[in-house]
């Protein structure tokens, strides 16, 4: 049945498909402590329960296997002409909708196999990043950007929790090494160390000045 979901997720339009088990996220106390100095910023939700966000049987319980998927969004170079630098990822539509779509023939062929689903695309308390690195999709860079050796960085994640169970996939190497380009060429330098990033990154600044109507000027990048 792996190997019918793996198939499934690719005439879906994922990129990648993976199983990891149904248990507490492995770097739980990491974001613990990420929350306790403040670093989401005025990202509340993230604050909210933590202890349902890294443990996928408290959202759904009987939670026996996570599948993570990968789907890939690089756009070439030339996709913006006009003034200013924002986070590819909020170009185009967007892509929760289009995930979730996605998701629904793999939630419906697991649900005929007698399994009960939960998926979600940053739309609910599962630490997808956490997940996908148990799961092999990748490793959290000292960016905290979750890297694929094919993929880069261009890749959004979706997660199907489920009551199935499923072998899980040998967890993804961290390759990064002695690498420090991401914190080198940060436009927003909000890679002050490895891995703790606080709100400040191009990604965060990008979502931040969707959603308000009064958004902060940002100079260094052409806002």
């Amino acid at each position: 049945m792996k190997a019918q979901v793996v198939q499934l997720a690719r005439e879906c339009g994922f990129d990648a498909c993976r199983f990891t088990t149904g248990a507490v996220a492995a770097h739980r106390a990491n974001y613990f402590g990420w929350l306790e100095h403040g670093l989401h910023a005025d990202m509340d939700w993230l604050a909210r329960s933590p202890e349902r966000r890294s443990d996928p049987r408290i959202v759904l319980p009987e939670c026996k296997s996570v599948i993570v998927l990968a789907c890939n969004y690089y756009q070439g170079n030339q996709v913006r002409q006009q003034p200013g630098r924002f986070a590819r990822y909020a170009f185009g539509n967007d892509y929760h909708d289009i995930l979730l779509d996605r998701m629904k023939p793999i939630a419906a062929f697991l649900e005929k196999q007698g399994g009960t689903q939960r998926c979600y695309v940053d739309t609910g308390p599962v630490l997808e990043r956490d997940f996908a690195g148990s799961a092999g999709i990748g490793w959290q860079g000292k960016s905290t950007m979750c890297l694929n050796e094919d993929l880069g960085t261009w890749f959004f994640l979706g997660t199907i929790l489920t009551t199935l169970p499923f072998e899980p996939d040998t967890p993804a190497k961290n390759r990064c090494g002695s690498c420090t380009k991401c914190i080198e060429s940060c436009p927003t330098h909000a890679i002050t160390a490895p891995i703790p990033t606080g709100c400040s990154s191009l990604h965060f600044l990008s979502y931040d000045r969707e959603q308000r109507s009064d958004p902060p000027r940002v100079p260094a990048l052409g806002w």
